[in-house]
């Protein structure tokens, strides 16, 4: 998961429906840079150093959350890839092991996956919450 020059970058796209999906970037990061128990509505971005890498985390609003729409959607998966320069390296896909995923929500994933176009499934690691 690293580029030529050293650096990572993971952009987890979520479609996870609670506030708690900036945890595992937390984690990742190893430190709070985003918040916690709030809904995202905006796209953003912290960089930091994991195992002596700069790495670059871009937190995305939840895609099955209230008001969102196939065009907010669209849009945000637009600005991720305006904020990690070289496009995403890693998509971490958080899914509620206890929740509601049927196929129906698996294809709209996969449709939205397939806005950034990249080779999207060579890059993607499923995290399983609860």
């Amino acid at each position: 998961m690293t580029r030529s020059n050293g650096s990572s970058q993971f952009n987890h796209s979520w479609s996870r429906p609670m506030y708690f999906k900036a945890e595992p970037a937390n984690t990742i990061l190893g430190k709070r840079e985003f918040h916690t128990g709030i809904m995202t509505t905006h796209s953003s971005k912290r960089k930091g150093t994991v195992a002596g890498r700069q790495v670059t985390v871009v937190d995305t609003p939840g895609w099955y959350v209230g008001r969102i729409t196939p065009g907010n959607v669209a849009q945000e998966l637009g600005r991720v890839v305006s904020l990690c320069s070289l496009g995403p390296h890693a998509i971490l896909l958080v899914v509620s092991a206890t929740g509601d995923f049927r196929q129906g929500k698996w294809r709209t994933t996969e449709e939205r996956l397939r806005q950034i176009q990249a080779p999207i499934w060579q890059r993607t690691i499923v995290l399983l919450t609860h």
